[in-house]
């Protein structure tokens, strides 16, 4: 069931709620805003990539090892 909502329902409820819920200025203004929390984390991202392979974190762990030198989230925090 979980699945479901996930993968089924959550997509065009997100869809439906932004496209009325927002206009067009509004919109363009939230991602000119959100170009830095993104660019932050790729490069958060890279670092973590580049300092995995600088301290030779096996393969099978960099799954784990990458994300969890970003912010903690309950998907990284399972991985330490």
């Amino acid at each position: 069931m979980p699945r479901l909502i996930t993968c089924v329902a959550l997509p065009p409820y997100l869809f439906y709620t932004v496209s009325h819920s927002f206009q067009r200025d509004q919109l363009l203004h939230m991602i000119y805003g959100s170009l830095i929390p993104f660019v932050s984390m790729l490069l958060t991202f890279a670092l973590a990539y580049l300092l995995a392979r600088l301290f030779r974190v096996k393969e099978a762990r960099r799954g784990c090892s990458v994300p969890a030198c970003r912010l903690p989230t309950p998907c990284t925090s399972a991985c330490r």
